[in-house]
């Protein structure tokens, strides 16, 4: 008798403990400001994200990260553009090593939003950052504002 509830406490425990195999998370929001003079600061970068298949037992990452969202050009004139650049973290298991990729997306009429999506595998964080262009241009160096973590994998 005391072997068998030994056994059952044994395995309640071992039952509260366990971590999942896998942990999803859905529609978690995330949103990017861009700080002006003055102290104000614009949110013209939203969304949501969602992760499947990751592994919290793992190391490194597994899963697909699901991401969608808007920019909003919250300028006044129509020769300048709001864009939305994410650097995105990976692990690249055929060659045992992390990685970066990114992607940008813009608005260029004043207070049009754009909508946008993409899907990456095995991301470890995903950062964010907005910046301000000339109608032709492209986001580069001069965009200094600094990253903004929307998802990080492990601490």
């Amino acid at each position: 008798m005391r072997k068998t509830l030994t056994g059952a406490l044994l395995a309640a425990l071992t039952l509260l403990t366990a971590s999942p195999a896998h942990a999803d998370v859905v529609n978690e929001k995330w949103i990017v400001d861009k700080p002006i003079a003055g102290g104000k600061r614009y949110f013209p970068a939203y969304g949501a994200y969602s992760l499947t298949g990751l592994d919290p037992d793992r190391i490194r990452p597994t899963g697909t990260l699901s991401l969608l969202g808007g920019i909003i050009d919250v300028g006044d004139r129509d020769d300048r553009c709001t864009w939305v650049v994410f650097r995105i973290t990976y692990y690249d298991y055929e060659q045992a090593t992390p990685k970066e990729t990114g992607k940008r997306y813009r608005s260029c009429v004043p207070r049009q939003r754009v909508k946008f999506t993409f899907q990456h595998e095995d991301v470890s964080k995903l950062e964010a950052k907005v910046c301000w262009t000339d109608l032709n241009a492209v986001p580069d160096r001069t965009c200094v504002d600094p990253y903004q973590v929307i998802f990080k994998t492990y601490p």
